[in-house]
C-alpha cells in the first residue's frame, strides 16, 4: 500500500505530502494507515510525526511523534540549513530564468545598436544646424552693423544738411 496524501494545511507548517512508506504501520483513530509527515516549524524542525490527514474536516485528532525531540543546537542548524536551501533554490530559479533572457538580451543589444546609429545621425544633424546658426548670426550681426553705419551716415548727412541752411 504505497500512496501519498496531500491534504495538508499551512497552519501545521509541515511538508506538503505525507509518506506511507515506513516500517510498522501506524493507524489513526479513523482506522486507516496514517501517513508520516515532517514538521518545519523551528521548534520541531525536521521532526517526523504521524497525523490524520483529515484533521481539518473530521473530528479525528490522531497525532503521534515518530522522532524524539532534537537538541536546541540541532534545531538551529536544521533551521539555518533550511534557509540556505531556500536561498539556493531562489538563486537556481533566477539562474534558470536567465536562459529565457538571452533572447531578450540579444534584442536589447540590437536596439542599442540602432539607437547608437540614430544618435550619430542626430549629432551630425545638430552639427550642421549649429554651423547654420553661426552663419545666420554672422549675417544678422553684419546687417546690424550695416544698419548702424547707414543710420550714422544718415544722421551725419541730416545734421550737415541742417547746418548748411
Amino acid at each position: 500500500m504505497s500512496s501519498s496524501s496531500s491534504s495538508v494545511v499551512a497552519s501545521r507548517n509541515i511538508q506538503h505530502e505525507g509518506s506511507f512508506e515506513y516500517e510498522a504501520d501506524v493507524f489513526y483513530y479513523c482506522g486507516e494507515k496514517s501517513p508520516m509527515w515532517t514538521a518545519w516549524k523551528i521548534e520541531n524542525i525536521g521532526r517526523r510525526f504521524f497525523g490524520c490527514p483529515n484533521f481539518k474536516v473530521s473530528d479525528c485528532e490522531f497525532f503521534k511523534w515518530h522522532d524524539t525531540e532534537l537538541s536546541e543546537r540541532a534545531k538551529i542548524l536544521l533551521h539555518e540549513m533550511k534557509k540556505e536551501n531556500g536561498a539556493f533554490k531562489r538563486k537556481n530559479r533566477n539562474f534558470n530564468s536567465r536562459g529565457n533572457n538571452e533572447d531578450e538580451l540579444a534584442e536589447l543589444k540590437a536596439e542599442l545598436r540602432e539607437l547608437k546609429v540614430e544618435m550619430r545621425t542626430k549629432k551630425d544633424q545638430l552639427g550642421l544646424a549649429m554651423q547654420n546658426l553661426k552663419h545666420l548670426n554672422r549675417e544678422k550681426n553684419m546687417c546690424l552693423i550695416g544698419m548702424c553705419i547707414a543710420w550714422i551716415i544718415c544722421m551725419v548727412g541730416v545734421s550737415g544738411f541742417f547746418e548748411n541752411k
